[in-house]
């Protein structure tokens, strides 16, 4: 794991929103650690889409994807793999934690001990 993150996001917004922003907090992200390689991992079917086409450009959240994309070129990154949110426990359990923080968060190289059991878990099943 290269770094895990945790966001707080003020006021109400809609699920694609909030995974869109994650998607490209994370890559700002990695930018900014100086990874300009890298596979990116993600469970939301909407931001797939809208990340590999332009069928979400107009949408209420089709910025965040724009930027998306332009970073995504910007670092070279030349895949991504969909996964089953079911193959995703970390992610989810990250998600899950956020509402406990007062402020955005990075771990580098590490994650928050409440995750460590899925991230262990899923170390195993790659293997």
């Amino acid at each position: 794991m290269l770094f895990s993150t945790v966001d707080v996001f003020q006021g109400v917004i809609d699920i694609p929103t909030e995974e869109g922003m994650a998607m490209l907090r994370g890559l700002e992200v990695a930018a900014n650690l100086g990874y300009n390689s890298f596979l990116v991992e993600f469970d939301s079917k909407t931001v797939i889409s809208g990340i590999s086409s332009d069928e979400y450009d107009d949408a209420t959240f089709g910025h965040i994807l724009r930027a998306t994309k332009v970073l995504m070129h910007e670092l070279v990154i030349g895949s991504y793999l969909p996964v089953r949110r079911s193959g995703n426990k970390v992610a989810h359990n990250l998600a899950r934690l956020s509402h406990k923080f007062v402020e955005s968060f990075v771990w580098v190289e590490d994650y928050p001990p409440e995750i460590g059991s899925f991230v262990v878990n899923e170390s195993v099943s790659l293997d």
